[in-house]
């Protein structure tokens, strides 16, 4: 509710967007309890993190280069693990059927069929380039989202990648994400699918805590944002607000995860430039 103080002033615009926040929590987790493929506990799938591929779960940034492809740095590098990889290590069963997704009209699919799908539009694509918002209603997000887009035929003809959003929330949330006046909207050649869970954020140990959450640099970022003109989707924000996002870097052939970066608190995240520049 800090925020809410901060950003809403008046205690009618106050209570009416508490009430909205509190009425979107309740409808996200009802939509997430009733359905049969999630019954595990989100507590379940904090574990400490094993050795071998998943060790580069705690860097913030990860860039993998194939030594046998030499360049800068490729001597102290090392193969790229694969995502299904990560996936299924930090899975409490093992299993990565337990990693699924909803697209904007509630149908389910498999996270690494999502991910390793690619239409004929896409066949000279290379990668995918996952973004996890941290939240569909996230004003930084939002603008990250926005940023990316407006750069995606520089992603797709300079690198060969295409762009996915992968955020947390209900299938209206995302549908309205997709649609969002201040996103242009998104074109369709950029899909949105949600993880209600959030089972693939805990797997890729995003961050999550108020501590990430409220910090000097993120409420520096909010109070940019607004001062933008801006706004909090209040429609949009999932149970669990204190969850972190970040972006992942997935090669179409083999599935390796090529690059890992994990957003240390709100707005914080790579730019376009930043992404394009990359060396692999």
């Amino acid at each position: 509710m800090f925020v809410t103080c901060l950003l809403v002033s008046g205690s009618r615009r106050k209570g009416t967007a508490n009430c909205a926040l509190n009425l979107h929590r309740a409808q996200t987790a009802t939509w997430a309890a009733s359905r049969s493929t999630q019954q595990l506990q989100v507590q379940g799938w904090r574990k400490p993190v094993k050795p071998g591929a998943c060790q580069v779960l705690n860097a913030q940034l990860t860039v993998f280069r194939n030594p046998k492809s030499g360049g800068p740095g490729a001597q102290a590098s090392r193969e790229p693990p694969s995502f299904a990889q990560v996936l299924r290590e930090m899975a409490p069963t093992g299993k990565l059927d337990d990693f699924v997704v909803y697209d904007s009209d509630g149908k389910q699919h498999q996270l690494l069929d999502v991910v390793g799908s690619y239409g004929p539009e896409d066949k000279d694509m290379k990668a995918t380039l996952v973004i996890w918002p941290r939240h569909f209603g996230c004003v930084l997000c939002r603008r990250l989202v926005k940023e990316l887009a407006a750069r995606e035929q520089a992603f797709r003809q300079e690198r060969k990648w295409r762009l996915m959003v992968i955020g947390c929330g209900t299938p209206e949330q995302a549908a309205k994400f997709r649609t969002d006046a201040t996103l242009g909207p998104l074109p369709a050649s950029i899909p949105v699918y949600t993880d209600p869970l959030r089972r693939s954020y805990l797997a890729l140990r995003f961050r999550r805590g108020i501590l990430s959450t409220f910090n000097l640099p993120a409420l520096q970022n909010i109070l940019d944002s607004f001062q933008k003109g801006e706004r909090q989707r209040w429609d949009m924000i999932p149970p669990d607000a204190f969850q972190q996002g970040g972006i992942a870097l997935i090669e179409r052939d083999t599935g390796a995860l090529w690059m890992l970066y994990r957003s240390q608190y709100a707005g914080d995240a790579p730019t376009a430039e930043d992404l394009l520049n990359i060396e692999l």
